[in-house]
């Protein structure tokens, strides 16, 4: 039996296009989870300089039946890169907003964006 496309029904029509849109998706996602591994991983790590731009408390609170414990982080300015990283309770204690504090990050491979590794 050769059936066309044309003698097809609504119901696999539909159940075809689903599957194409959910295939397409699928390779979307690889190539960009592929991308950023290729980008950001193994990076040689350098050491530099970040500003502190703005410092943020989180609580520790239930998210249902997870719990969120409380968190410290900093907003740093490297070069052109604006990034939250958490840091210890002690660390955030010792600095202030306009802070200048050393800092270790990689570029990336292909997009030269900087991933901020730690302070």
């Amino acid at each position: 039996m050769n059936i066309t496309f044309h003698q097809m029904g609504t119901a696999e029509w539909t159940l075809e296009m689903l599957l194409i849109v959910l295939a397409v998706i699928t390779v979307i996602t690889a190539i960009g989870a592929i991308f950023l591994a290729f980008d950001s991983w193994f990076l040689q790590e350098k050491e530099g300089t970040g500003t502190v731009i703005d410092m943020r408390f989180t609580d520790e609170y239930f998210a249902g039946r997870a719990y969120i414990p409380e968190n410290w982080e900093l907003h740093l300015q490297v070069g052109d890169l604006q990034e939250w990283i958490s840091v210890s309770k002690k660390f955030y204690g010792s600095v202030s907003k306009g802070k200048v504090i050393p800092v270790v990050y990689g570029s990336g491979r292909f997009s030269n964006y900087t991933y901020l590794k730690g302070v």
